[in-house]
């Protein structure tokens, strides 16, 4: 019997909004994407244990970046009513926003059996920054999460998705094991902390989500050809949101 390959599909969300301000999907096309990932037999599950697992089937994992609240207002009910854990990738500075995610939120996010990850604590691009910021968003942002999940946080999500070697290395000595970036923002090897997510926006059609969501596709955005491949995926989109 041949093997399987495993598959590991990572979406990459901000807000479940019926307007758009960040980039945020409707609920009823949120729906109808998790609804056309489930039915290719995809299992879900949370960002850490999709990357870093090891059993050969078909996974997927819902990540949100920021905190918008209109991930938990809008799209906690339809994940749980899927069976989809998701996770949250929070930056500090967020707390203080109206509408945007609390800290008390957090610890609950936990007993329905979400992952909580850094989204660092003031949102820098850390391929940018010089190496003492760039300790001190990665260990600063963990050890608050901590704190307020009383749960380990091993998994960060790197701001604009822009990660290269250096930054991966200070990931790992600040205390993660899985990071997640975006298709075509990376500067070296793919991996459990250089993780390509498919980025999904609020004018992406069903058609567009699948053909992000296919397997050639993804398998090109982890090629040499990523960079070009993205650059050409985002000229397309700019056109299309200018004729819509």
């Amino acid at each position: 019997m041949r093997r399987r390959h495993r598959d590991v599909l990572v979406l990459c969300y901000h807000g479940i909004a019926p307007a758009s301000v960040h980039g945020e999907v409707e609920p009823g096309a949120f729906r109808a994407q998790l609804e056309h990932v489930a039915s290719r037999g995809y299992r879900w599950t949370t960002f850490s244990e999709a990357v870093l697992g090891s059993e050969e089937d078909r996974v997927a994992a819902v990540t949100f970046d920021d905190g918008i609240g209109t991930a938990l207002e809008n799209g906690l009910p339809i994940l749980e009513e899927l069976g989809a854990p998701g996770t949250m990738f929070v930056r500090l500075d967020a707390f203080a926003w109206e509408d945007w995610i609390k800290p008390e939120d957090l610890p609950r996010l936990v007993e329905r059996g979400w992952e909580i990850g850094s989204h660092t604590s003031t949102h820098p691009v850390l391929t940018d920054v010089d190496d003492v910021t760039l300790r001190d968003e990665l260990v600063g942002s963990r050890e608050e999460l901590e704190r307020l999940t009383g749960k380990p946080c091993t998994a960060v999500a790197y701001p604009t998705g822009r990660v290269d070697a250096r930054v991966m290395a200070a990931a790992v000595a600040a205390g993660y094991t899985a990071g997640a970036a975006l298709e075509g923002a990376i500067d070296g090897k793919l991996g459990p902390l250089a993780w390509p997510r498919v980025g999904i926006r609020g004018d992406d059609s069903l058609q567009v989500f699948r053909l992000k969501c296919s397997r050639p596709v993804r398998g090109l955005r982890s090629s040499w050809l990523r960079r070009p491949t993205a650059r050409i995926a985002s000229s397309a989109g700019r056109t299309r949101r200018r004729l819509a």
